[in-house]
């Protein structure tokens, strides 16, 4: 999913996903929670036109039951000359049958590995 997102096949990385996904970025500033594949993928598009240089890449993946933790590094500078930006974050994922049916931003990746009780 993330090499899709990276390649902007937003439609390929609405396929992988529940078509009723729980898709929660309520911690960003602009954030906020909406529900299916297709309003998640708007949302996800949504935040990437914001920046006019962006970079999303997985440094660790932690698996807890049946959650997943993505452990990224954004970095980017927005639209207009913005001011660049460099950031930890992490996704938590929820999996059923292997498809994800749940994503949480967590803008703390110690707070994501508590979150599901994992370690990092």
């Amino acid at each position: 999913m993330y090499e899709l997102f990276a390649a902007g096949d937003y439609d390929a990385a609405a396929e992988l996903v529940d078509l009723e996904i729980d898709w929660d970025t309520s911690a960003a500033p602009a954030g906020g929670r909406v529900t299916g594949a297709e309003a998640a993928i708007g949302d996800y598009r949504g935040m990437r036109e914001a920046w006019e240089e962006f970079e999303l890449v997985a440094e660790d993946f932690v698996e807890a039951g049946d959650h997943v933790v993505v452990i990224v590094r954004n970095s980017g500078r927005g639209v207009g000359g913005g001011v660049p930006i460099e950031a930890r974050r992490a996704h938590v994922w929820v999996l059923r049958d292997g498809v994800p049916v749940s994503f949480r931003l967590y803008l703390d990746p110690d707070e994501a590995l508590a979150a599901v009780g994992a370690s990092g």
